[in-house]
């Protein structure tokens, strides 16, 4: 006679699903459930017309630096109009839907991100003072007392992490 008692089953037991989960991850790239992120795709710094949920992505009020530019504002997409703050890139696009921009002023910058089909601001860091970079899966901040990472949450608000 077999006892199921000491018998696994991943599926039903709470204790080996985590186990199952990094199995699929690893094995499939699936974010286990809650866990899953928006994926932040790169917009080069002259896109015009990148494609957004509601229709082609402008930058308007550029400063004419190729080597990196800025923008005035607005940001227009399809219907929508954002009268952004003075911002610059890395940009990035999340879901078609969310737009982020770093936003800054003399030295202070913030991550900012636009809801293109609300038309409003959807999220803001805090005061940065450094570097931001864009990386594969999140933006990167780099100064002399901080190195963090900001990775995007299944709502598109992005989460502080520590670097690298």
């Amino acid at each position: 006679m077999v006892h199921h008692a000491f018998m696994l089953n991943p599926i039903h037991n709470h204790l080996a699903q985590p186990l199952v989960w990094l199995l699929f991850a690893v094995l499939f790239g699936v974010s286990p459930p809650g866990l899953a992120h928006c994926k932040l795709q790169p917009i080069p710094d002259h896109a015009a017309g990148f494609q957004t949920v509601v229709g082609e992505l402008h930058q308007e009020g550029g400063d004419g630096d190729v080597a990196k530019p800025a923008w005035l504002g607005p940001i227009r997409a399809g219907q929508c109009t954002l009268d952004s703050e003075l911002f610059h890139g890395p940009l990035a696009l999340a879901d078609a839907r969310y737009l982020f921009v770093v936003s800054y002023s003399g030295s202070t910058q913030w991550l900012t991100a636009y809801d293109l089909k609300t038309c409003r601001q959807h999220w803001r860091s805090a005061a940065l003072f450094g570097q931001i970079s864009l990386q594969t899966d999140a933006y990167h901040y780099r100064a002399a007392e901080a190195d963090y990472r900001f990775i995007a949450d299944k709502h598109c608000h992005l989460r502080q992490h520590p670097g690298r």
